[in-house]
């Protein structure tokens, strides 16, 4: 049986779909590399997701204990730590810290990674055994990196940390 010419027509691509195809990819992969080898933006997310679980932590900690359980956020030292005894403004060493519950017998203590500041200069405000902050006020925190600011806020009565 004789093959018709309409049968080789379809067999590959043609130069011209190629150099277009290789244009778009190329031209998306410049625009995408900077942002897939720049990781900036994931460690200040992820600093303050664990910052947020921290400060979570020492609310629940408060609840579970009756007892109050401070947060500490030292922009001089960078750092953020958990305390019982509310006097370790710059996270140097607490006479009663909370010990780590991923690292047993170390503090709790975060340290913020390169490029990444607080907005305050020093906060200290605890949680009392109703989970409740002490004193009575609500708390707003910026982390400022990566040319982005956020925020993590905890509100009044509830001490509900976001």
């Amino acid at each position: 049986m004789p093959t018709t010419s309409r049968e080789h027509a379809a067999a590959g691509f043609t130069m011209i779909e190629l150099i277009v195809v290789l244009l778009v990819v190329t031209v998306i992969g410049i625009g995408a590399a900077p942002r897939i080898f720049d990781n900036q933006a994931f460690v200040v997310r992820g600093f303050f997701d664990a910052t947020l679980a921290q400060v979570r932590y020492a609310q629940k900690l408060a609840v579970a204990q009756r007892r109050t359980v401070y947060v500490n956020v030292a922009a001089l030292t960078n750092t953020v730590c958990l305390g019982y005894d509310g006097t370790d403004a710059n996270c140097t060493g607490s006479t009663a810290p909370v010990t780590d519950p991923g690292s047993p017998g170390a503090r709790y203590l975060k340290t913020a990674p390169r490029g990444v500041t607080f907005g305050v200069a020093a906060v200290a405000f605890g949680f009392d055994g109703l989970g409740r902050p002490t004193p009575d006020t609500s708390y707003a925190i910026d982390f400022i990196g990566d040319n982005a600011t956020r925020t993590m806020r905890i509100e009044r009565e509830t001490g509900y940390v976001r």
